[in-house]
């Protein structure tokens, strides 16, 4: 009995053969995709919360700027 192949994509055929499991595949598809776009959202919530604490940093440097130059 030969090994059972694994995908590039990490699907595991059971019976070897890829397409005789449309099904299954399909949602382990669905399932690497919404994993890789969980990883991608995560990544931008972390990058929009650093520029919104850089716009409250640089509103708060513009506040004193504007004191320090009207009396």
């Amino acid at each position: 009995m030969s090994p059972k192949p694994i995908y590039p994509d990490g699907y595991y055929a059971e019976n070897g053969d890829r397409n005789s499991q449309d099904g299954d595949f399909e949602e382990f598809h669905k399932q690497t995709l919404m994993r890789d776009q969980d990883e991608q959202l995560e990544g931008v919530s972390y990058t929009v919360g650093n520029l919104r604490e850089q716009a409250r940093e640089m509103g708060e440097e513009l506040d004193d700027q504007v004191m320090s130059v009207i009396p």
